[in-house]
């Protein structure tokens, strides 16, 4: 995210990483991409709903909730 490094194929990686703490990073990594309302970064996203870490599921929460997109408030 720094400089604008992050890009979206990193990203989608690591939403999906083992690590839970690295998907739970990366959650919070793509809120730039969520407020650009990037749709593969929001599909990604959705896949984590039901991930099995709660500290997962809830940055997904914090990181949506102030997303006005119809996609992301539906997660």
């Amino acid at each position: 995210e720094g400089l604008e490094a992050l890009d979206r194929e990193t990203l989608s990686l690591v939403l999906h990483d083992a690590d839970a703490q690295v998907s739970k990073s990366a959650v919070w990594a793509s809120e730039g991409f969520i407020q650009q309302k990037d749709e593969i970064i929001l599909s990604r996203l959705n896949d984590l709903v039901s991930d099995s870490s709660a500290d997962v599921r809830i940055q997904l929460m914090l990181s949506l909730r102030s997303s006005n997109n119809a996609k992301a408030q539906q997660m």
